[in-house]
């Protein structure tokens, strides 16, 4: 598991941003009383590091430990060409995919494919 930032300029940004938000609160003290002047330095700090991690462009990257692969194929038979094509669709999904592949009825055909 690790995070990605596509754009650090902003998270540079989003750090002075920081730093004059507590820079003023200290000169400018809030007309609250002291938990409440924390609290409300709090949830601006909280606001300005989302917006910051947004506008930086940050991601964390995981790795599922499974894969699903969904087959849907309109097997009604409504068009002729349509199902040569997806019948040609099926059979290029992977072999060992193919063999977890189940098919209900002669509607629609779905299958659920896990894999580890």
């Amino acid at each position: 598991m690790g995070f990605e930032i596509t754009r650090p300029l902003f998270l540079g940004a989003g750090v002075l941003a920081l730093a004059v938000i507590v820079v003023i609160w200290r000169i400018f003290p809030p007309p609250l009383p002291p938990r409440r002047a924390r609290l409300s330095l709090g949830l601006r700090t909280l606001i300005v590091l989302l917006l910051t991690a947004s506008l930086a462009g940050f991601q964390v990257q995981t790795t599922p430990a499974k894969q699903s692969l969904l087959v849907a194929a309109d097997l009604s038979a409504s068009v002729q060409s349509a199902l040569d094509s997806e019948a040609a669709m099926v059979r290029r999904v992977p072999e060992p995919a193919q063999s977890a592949l189940h098919r209900r009825g002669s509607g629609p055909a779905t299958g659920w494919l896990d894999s580890p």
